[in-house]
């Protein structure tokens, strides 16, 4: 199924859903005042202010469910769309917990899917299979999924998103998850695992796109999340991860007073190649890194570069690791058109990362230029065309 068709789905729900709780205001108002209760009343039995209560009544505020499980109870409220499974929500809980890496329930939740055969078990099973990169039979649950999205509540759907887009960054269709992942509006609560969770999302996709601003603010953001939750190697692998970005997002003068730490001073290295300071990358020290092998490549120091490609260091960055398919192409299978063309026009993949993209570009350019070849020219100028426009409307928002 098309991703346009299931964003189609899911707007349609979450239009069902802001209608479901836009009616339970009004309908608590119309049960308190037919059983003659006074919203002090239902405040002491609920233990929030009368002024929530209100609110609530008016459709000023979105309730909490949970709060008001004894007022729902008082007044005798027991539609189908306020049901709320307490023990279901534990097992979202750990599935959730699971999925990050926080606290693995492995064990527990594959015993549970085992056990049932229902809408709730498919949608941990799905996260589950996503989570393990079992990723062959993920369409058919979707499918599968999308057929009882009309009964899934707030919590589920946010899950059931989320480990989608998750599914498409897996498999490299950045643009899909971002589709995805605009559908949500702020909804989520300080301190969430959810927003958490959406948080790393939004950092992978952050990544793929040009504005370093941008970026900086989706790992500020992701970064105080980790810290509310104690998560140290979170914490470090993000530092990990961010510095390597750096290296096409910031310019080389931005990095001097940071050259002390290793990692950035790789960054600060590639970042004088990425940007074109060649001259001042020349005073350097050399070193077999693969900024020097981008400068030998550059130089037509061909031999050097054939012997020394697969020794060098590829962080786990989009970028580095598509230089590393390239150079693979190049040496060992003496074919760096075929990967060049292939990954341009390629509809998901390494191209839609920015900088892969105007890496790719440019080269095809110079190849096709030399050779006359200015129709190809055209094609190559319009697929970035079409790059940079999918990459403003589905990977910043």
């Amino acid at each position: 199924m098309k991703t346009t068709e299931i964003v189609r789905l899911i707007k349609k729900r979450q239009e069902e859903e802001r209608t479901i709780v836009g009616k339970i205001g009004a309908n608590i108002k119309l049960k308190r005042k037919g059983k003659k209760r006074t919203l002090n009343h239902l405040s002491e039995l609920s233990g929030v202010s009368i002024s929530y209560l209100s609110k609530i009544e008016n459709n000023l505020l979105k309730p909490n469910l949970d709060y008001l499980s004894n007022v729902l109870e008082d007044l005798e409220i027991n539609e189908e769309f306020l049901a709320q499974s307490t023990i279901m929500n534990e097992w979202y809980l750990m599935t959730i917990k699971d999925f990050l890496n926080i606290r693995s329930y492995e064990t527990e939740l594959k015993t549970f899917v085992s056990e049932r055969n229902d809408f709730q078990s498919n949608l941990i099973e799905f996260c589950m299979m996503v989570k393990e990169n079992k990723l062959s039979n993920i369409p058919k649950l979707v499918k599968l999924l999308l057929q009882n999205i009309n009964v899934m509540h707030t919590a589920e759907m946010h899950i059931f998103m989320l480990a989608l887009c998750q599914y498409y960054i897996k498999t490299e269709n950045h643009f899909s998850a971002g589709e995805i992942l605009k559908q949500f509006n702020n909804e989520f609560e300080d301190a969430s695992l959810l927003k958490l969770w959406y948080l790393e999302l939004r950092h992978e996709l952050a990544l793929y796109q040009s504005s370093f601003t941008y970026y900086n603010n989706a790992v500020s953001e992701l970064l105080k999340n980790y810290f509310l939750f104690n998560l140290e190697d979170k914490i470090k692998e993000l530092k990990a991860r961010s510095t390597a970005a750096l290296a096409y997002f910031l310019e080389p003068d931005n990095f001097k007073d940071y050259l002390d730490d290793e990692e950035m001073y790789k960054s600060y290295r590639l970042s004088h190649v990425y940007f074109k300071r060649y001259e001042n990358f020349e005073s350097l020290e050399k070193k077999n890194d693969l900024a020097q092998l981008l400068i030998d490549e550059l130089n037509g120091r061909e031999d050097l570069v054939l012997k020394r490609w697969s020794k060098v260091e590829y962080r786990e960055d989009p970028f580095e690791l598509a230089l590393k398919e390239y150079f693979k192409y190049k040496y060992d299978q003496n074919n760096a058109n075929l990967f060049l063309q292939e990954t341009l026009f390629a509809g998901t993949g390494s191209i839609q990362h920015h900088y892969v993209s105007l890496f790719v570009s440019e080269r095809l350019m110079e190849n096709y230029s030399s050779e006359h070849k200015y129709k190809q020219c055209y094609l190559v100028s319009e697929r970035m065309r079409n790059l940079n426009e999918s990459r403003r409307i589905y990977l910043k928002f």
